[in-house]
């Protein structure tokens, strides 16, 4: 599932002239912005998609082996 991530990846989107003066142009842009906003979004999604549970596994293995240090710790009697 991976294979088909990129690591880097540009999103190009034109935005249009208009007519209709200022608003027609912000209006354009808006549409891209809109767009671009979806089109990162889904990107975004496929990349959690694709790590899924990986993270939650690796922070399970780090509370475990955190928790194991402390057990080791408990039967030391400290020294004065």
């Amino acid at each position: 599932m991976t294979e088909s991530l990129k690591k880097d990846s540009s999103i190009e989107v034109d935005v249009p002239s208009s007519s209709a003066g200022d608003a027609g142009y912000y209006e354009n842009v808006r549409s891209a912005l809109a767009e671009v906003k979806a089109r990162v979004g889904a990107e975004l999604t496929s990349w959690r998609d694709a790590v899924g549970s990986l993270e939650n596994t690796k922070d399970s293995k780090k509370a475990s082996k955190s928790d194991s240090d402390e057990d080791e710790g408990e039967g030391e009697e400290m020294e004065e």
